[in-house]
């Protein structure tokens, strides 16, 4: 039987900005929180409702041994696609996920 997590902390999943490799942070946009790339002329925003769902696929990958590194995925939330990889991957290490905003 193999192991798998139920939960995870905030650290051991790291999603990042397609295009600049940081790591997305919470922000504020209009009254509404949204996780954003740090650089200053990046319109990479995340919903917090997409970045949730997001951190859930990962887990539930990770549960289904369906995780690799390189491994592409697109998802529709709220009407708008994201595009999502993974960078780096070691079962027990820190994962990192980049993504992106496809359109809607």
């Amino acid at each position: 039987m193999t192991e798998k997590i139920a939960f995870v902390s905030w650290d051991f999943i790291k999603i990042v900005c397609e295009k600049h490799h940081s790591e997305i942070v919470l922000k504020e946009k209009n009254h509404v929180p949204y996780y954003c790339c740090p650089e200053e002329a990046c319109n990479t925003v995340i919903p917090v409702y997409v970045y949730e769902n997001t951190l859930q696929y990962i887990v539930d990958s990770i549960n289904s041994s369906k995780m690799f590194v390189g491994q592409t995925w697109r998802k529709k939330y709220l009407g708008k696609t994201y595009e999502c990889r993974v960078i780096t991957w070691a079962y027990g290490k820190q994962i990192i996920v980049s993504i992106r905003y496809l359109g809607g």
